[in-house]
């Protein structure tokens, strides 16, 4: 087995990506006019509900696989909402109101930052499907502005395959054991203006280069004055493989000095995988 401390990146073929979300700088939320405010204490509220995972048919006439798997644990989701920063278009009771255009403007600021040569010629909200219980209508609300851009990295071009706008997710509370299938949300960060950077993953061959592209974006960030500030106004997602593994993606990296580490044990995991297949064939 590999050791973590000492792994030849390139030859195994190592490869890296990053999906950022990091809140844009907005009075409002994105398809509500609630102030983008969360509360000190997340298990603050004026009133709380519950719903129940459903599934329903989709455009297609069929069911989402997805939702039926976690319409069999029977989770119960609970929710807090405080009147100052919550209305019925989180409690999902309403339709969406329309988009807020600042947010969508800073949305194609953002992309002609990344040096995105194909802008949207038309702003399409599609939806994405989200089954933990964290958005109240059970997918997100998202729309691309912007396509094929680069960031430069060590001397070469780090390619940005899309640029979204799209709403944040409510945020957990009360970390308990789910082992009573009852989950916790404060609804304060629903629906605030949102974007997620997505890089192409065949660019990055190296931790290095990895920590260097996350600082890059981040710094586009901040210097365009975008991005929100704050604890909780970003939050990375690494894809990592080797070749002969599967691309593998680590949600929520908040420390940059974490990337290192993570990157050196998922190539062992991977190479561990690869070669227990080939001892299991050979036999």
């Amino acid at each position: 087995m590999l050791d973590p401390g000492n792994v030849d990146f390139e030859r195994l073929g190592f490869r890296a990506g990053l999906e950022v979300h990091h809140q844009i700088r907005s009075a409002g939320k994105l398809f509500c006019r609630c102030p983008p405010k969360l509360e000190e204490n997340p298990e603050n509220l004026d009133y709380t509900f519950y719903r129940y995972f459903r599934p329903v048919l989709g455009e297609m006439g069929d069911f989402d696989p997805g939702m039926l798997v976690e319409f069999e644990k029977g989770y119960k989701v609970i929710y807090y909402a405080c009147e100052r920063n919550t209305c019925t278009y989180e409690m999902d009771e309403t339709p969406p109101f329309p988009p807020d255009m600042e947010a969508i403007r800073k949305g194609f600021l953002l992309a002609l930052y990344f040096n995105c040569s194909a802008l949207a010629e038309e702003v399409v909200v599609n939806r994405k499907q989200y089954l933990d219980g964290s958005i109240t209508t059970g997918f997100q609300r998202t729309f691309i502005v912007g396509r094929d851009g680069w960031v430069p990295v060590h001397g070469k071009k780090v390619r940005i395959s899309n640029v979204y706008v799209e709403e944040d997710a409510a945020r957990r509370v009360n970390w308990c054991d789910t082992a009573d299938r009852t989950v916790y949300f404060n609804l304060d960060r629903l629906g605030v203006p949102l974007t997620e950077v997505i890089t192409d993953h065949r660019d990055v061959d190296s931790p290095q280069e990895l920590i260097e592209l996350a600082r890059q974006i981040g710094r586009v960030l901040r210097i365009s004055r975008i991005g929100r500030r704050g604890i909780g106004s970003v939050r990375q997602d690494i894809n990592l493989s080797i070749e002969g593994g599967n691309r593998v993606e680590i949600k929520g990296v908040q420390d940059l000095a974490m990337f290192d580490l993570l990157c050196r044990h998922e190539a062992v995991r991977q190479n561990a995988l690869i070669e227990i297949s080939k001892e299991m064939k050979r036999r």
